[in-house]
């Protein structure tokens, strides 16, 4: 790249390069030369996802109250008629301090954590089995509230760790190189089970004693991210919300 931000032409920069608004091609007689003869355009259709969706609710009508934005869990406490500064406790707790449970939230009353124990819970992915490898590197297998499995990986640096996080059960793209594509496509993760691979993978952490914690975010695991926007963009404002994680737009690939 040069200092504008384009990219140089050379052996290294491929087919394309960014231009401001949109991507071009750098060589329209390069990229149909890569093209069937006499076939000028190729339409890929993305498959029709069909997918077993998750409620918000579980089985005895509790909310997992990782499935709230903040705006819902503000919404959530005027409904319980408590004061909308609630919200702001209870979200720090969730996504600041990792509480899995609404017994740790010591700064709200015993009344309102009562309350919550009786029609809320804090549902993370819970860590089934992990891989390490020599380098440190992680693999974590994380089962989710319908049984279903996912995948995050933790990458470790000199001071932090970048974490992949997946987007979906399977994926529907059906790559012949990649194991994902070949299970085929289960469903959408939902916003608390994408970002609370986040929180499995802390408390994982901590519970092995280390000092390191995240710092980047890659959004590379399981399934194909914008085929999920609705859930990532969910997740996102969650990651960026200044009073939970607060993770940089920089730090998110």
């Amino acid at each position: 790249h040069d200092s504008s931000g384009r990219m140089r032409d050379g052996p290294a920069s491929g087919l394309y390069r960014p231009r401001r608004f949109g991507v071009q091609p750098r060589n329209a007689s390069r990229v149909l030369s890569v093209l069937p003869k006499g076939v000028e355009q190729i339409t890929i259709r993305l498959p029709e996802l069909k997918e077993k969706r998750v409620a918000a609710t579980t089985d005895d009508g509790k909310t997992n109250i990782l499935e709230l934005s903040f705006e819902e869990l503000q919404e959530y406490f005027k409904g319980l008629g408590e004061p909308s500064f609630r919200a702001g406790q209870v979200w720090q707790w969730l996504w600041l301090k990792g509480a899995a449970e609404f017994a740790a939230m010591t700064n709200v009353s015993k009344d309102l954590r009562a309350k919550l124990a009786e029609r809320a819970v804090i549902r993370w992915p819970a860590v089934e089995t992990v891989q390490e490898s020599h380098d440190g590197t992680a693999k974590l297998l994380l089962k989710l509230a319908d049984g279903e499995t996912v995948e995050t990986v933790l990458i470790p640096e000199k001071t932090h760790f970048t974490q992949c996080l997946s987007t979906q059960v399977g994926c529907p793209m059906g790559c012949t190189f990649c194991s994902t594509g070949l299970m085929g496509f289960t469903r959408h993760m939902t916003q608390g089970e994408i970002v609370g691979q986040i929180l499995a993978a802390r408390a994982w952490l901590l519970a092995k004693g280390e000092t390191r914690t995240h710092r980047n975010l890659v959004f590379m695991g399981m399934g194909e991210p914008l085929l999920n926007t609705d859930n990532l963009m969910r997740g996102l404002r969650v990651l960026h919300h200044p009073q939970g994680f607060e993770f940089s737009s920089r730090r998110i690939t």
